[in-house]
């Protein structure tokens, strides 16, 4: 036996446990009705639901971090919410769709031309000019994507859609095996040097091996649950500790003799507060009222208040269109009518702003 992945339900047939190897579970519990409202992790995280009147998810706890779906009189989605920040607004337009017919293995954009295709097999076709996204040309069976000055990666899959092998006119072949469980256990790089991973019943990877002209150099992974907390190589170690509700606390890297640290702290809204350096220094992280990133500071040994590197962010229709930055200088961003960035520039201001109060 490879390995067995037991599926336990109650009487009404529905799930309540995936018990995987290396004995780690995942428990779902159900309200009278039937629907998920509570689910224990392999790791230990748990998520809980609430659903509105419509049997519809209004609200999803996974950890310390809090979701809200907000619903219109006609039931369709209105904002999403995530923490203490807004909720973001969604629109409705009528968006174009990306169609993927599965028997010609053709792509076409719904409501617009049907774009460039060819095949890499026999008989292969070239369709009329259309929206396909620059760069993707070939669908099936392999992948052929083009960068600006024409070079291009060829990534060919199996039968199962699994990567086989990657030809890049730059990089070189990397040719990837898989075991029966379709782990990739085995990679041939384009400087010829190998990678073994080997991976255990549940699917987490142990060890990996990098061999190279006669120098084999292996790395252990660490797991608890399907959470990774360390890794062991022979130049350095990493050890990372986290709290009850998942979040990052601790990153303690060994380098030789000597050992780093990292500490994380966070908000009240489970948002990145701050974080050490492990040189003694530390970035602090300060958000607006709608929970978005507002200043961004460093605050150096032995004091308390910070150097502000960034020290305040302006935003439009939620995005951030301008940063004034440390010793007077702003940065702009601008954006087309899609929302793409169309461009960027910087420029000096007559008096740099010392320290804006959040908002």
């Amino acid at each position: 036996m490879i390995a067995r992945t037991e599926f336990r339900y109650d009487r009404l047939r529905r799930l309540e446990a995936v018990v995987h190897p290396e004995s780690i579970i995942r428990r779902v519990e159900r309200d009278p009705l039937g629907r998920p409202v509570r689910e224990v992790l392999a790791d230990g995280l748990v998520i809980t639901r609430r659903f509105d009147a419509g049997w519809q998810l209004a609200r999803l706890d996974h950890g310390a971090r809090v979701f809200e779906w907000l619903r219109d009189r006609q039931g369709r989605l209105s904002a999403i919410g995530q923490g203490a920040g807004r909720p973001v607004p969604i629109d409705h337009p009528v968006l174009s769709r990306l169609v993927s017919d599965h028997s010609s293995q053709k792509l076409a954009w719904a409501g617009h031309p049907s774009p460039t295709m060819r095949s890499s097999g026999p008989g292969a076709e070239t369709q009329p000019t259309g929206s396909l996204p620059l760069g993707l040309l070939i669908v099936s069976p392999a992948l052929v994507q083009m960068d600006a000055d024409g070079r291009t990666t060829e990534t060919r899959f199996d039968d199962l859609g699994r990567v086989i092998e990657e030809r890049s006119a730059q990089r070189g072949v990397r040719q990837v095996f898989h075991d029966a469980r379709g782990h990739p256990v085995k990679m041939v790089l384009p400087d010829g040097s190998l990678e073994l991973r080997e991976f255990d019943a549940a699917g987490r990877l142990l060890f990996r091996e990098q061999a190279a002209a006669g120098t084999r150099i292996g790395t252990r992974f660490l797991w608890t649950g399907m959470r990774l907390v360390g890794l062991d190589h022979p130049e350095h170690d990493l050890r990372a500790t986290h709290d009850e509700a998942g979040r990052l606390r601790r990153l303690t890297h060994r380098l030789g003799v000597q050992s780093i640290h990292y500490d994380f702290s966070y908000d009240g809204a489970s948002r990145l507060s701050e974080r050490s350096l492990g040189d003694g220094m530390r970035l602090r992280y300060e958000y607006d009222a709608a929970g978005r990133p507002h200043r961004l500071g460093l605050v150096l040994p032995d004091r308390t208040e910070p150097v502000w590197l960034v020290e305040s962010v302006e935003y439009q229709a939620g995005d951030a269109v301008s940063e004034r930055l440390g010793g007077g200088v702003r940065a702009l961003r601008r954006f087309d009518g899609e929302g793409r960035l169309a461009s960027l520039g910087r420029h000096r201001v007559a008096r740099p702003l010392r320290d804006p109060a959040p908002g």
